[in-house]
């Protein structure tokens, strides 16, 4: 069975592309500067939010991936 997800470095890629800083990303996104950081560390275990994958500014980075679990 597979899942949408959003990876942190597309989250990153896409981010950079627009030409934001993480705080500029996260004022967009109506989300706390630290949300964004969380959202793009690769240390954090915790995947993007559910809510990234329905929203029209980034439901374009999400791929489809084998659910593990």
């Amino acid at each position: 069975m597979s899942r949408k997800v959003i990876t942190k470095q597309a989250i990153r890629e896409y981010r950079i592309s627009l030409g934001l800083t993480q705080e500029e990303f996260a004022k967009d996104m109506g989300v706390s500067t630290w949300t964004v950081k969380s959202w793009e560390q690769p240390k954090n275990k915790a995947q993007p939010p559910k809510r990234l994958l329905s929203d029209p500014r980034t439901r374009h980075l999400a791929t489809d991936t084998d659910n593990q679990e």
